[in-house]
């Protein structure tokens, strides 16, 4: 967790240094440069939009799959949380594995969250970009599926099919939840002020 933090920092850092040196150049070429410029200029913040969107889905996998193997039943071990109770109880063993598995998700869209707010991003295109590169994703996932050879092959096309429409999901779900979170939130660090 301490690693994805530090990654997600720096692409905080990244992302504040790309987009805060850029815009003060395009304003000035925006008022100097002919129309055809100005739409060089408008392509060229959706392709920044797009690298966003992929950075997202790249975190998103990342975080997820960082966890452990998650489709075996070997990241579910309950070893991993007796270590924070001595006695047995299932719910609340089951409730910190989920806590485990969610807590990179929640990391991730907060930080996204907090790139669009910094940067007045449009947060409803780059998360349309985002959900397309997610279904592209699955669509090849869906044209990976097996259905011949052994068993473990056709269970493990599908759970990669499941897992790559579950994180289209998560992604929603999250995004909609850290927007009533991070409302009031003041973003004030490092000289970073908007």
């Amino acid at each position: 967790y301490c690693c994805l933090c530090a990654q997600l920092g720096m692409w905080v850092s990244l992302e504040h240094h790309v987009r805060g040196s850029n815009v003060g150049g395009e304003a000035k070429g925006m008022q100097t440069r002919s129309s055809p410029k100005k739409n060089a200029v408008a392509l060229d913040a959706s392709l920044r939009d797009l690298a966003t969107g992929l950075a997202v889905l790249f975190f998103v996998d990342a975080s997820f799959f960082g966890t452990g193997n998650i489709a075996s039943v070997s990241s579910f071990e309950l070893k991993s949380v007796y270590r924070f109770m001595a006695v047995f109880n299932p719910f609340l063993m089951g409730g910190m594995l989920l806590f485990k598995i969610a807590l990179p998700f929640v990391l991730v869209v907060a930080t996204f969250r907090t790139i669009t707010t910094l940067e007045q991003i449009d947060k409803t295109a780059v998360l349309c970009l985002l959900l397309i590169l997610a279904d592209i994703k699955s669509m090849h996932f869906f044209f990976g599926i097996r259905t011949e050879g052994s068993w473990k092959d056709i269970g493990q096309s599908i759970s990669i099919f499941g897992i790559a429409n579950f994180i289209i999901v998560m992604i929603l779900l999250l995004f909609m939840s850290s927007a009533s979170i991070s409302n009031g939130a003041s973003y004030r660090a490092r000289g970073i002020q908007k």
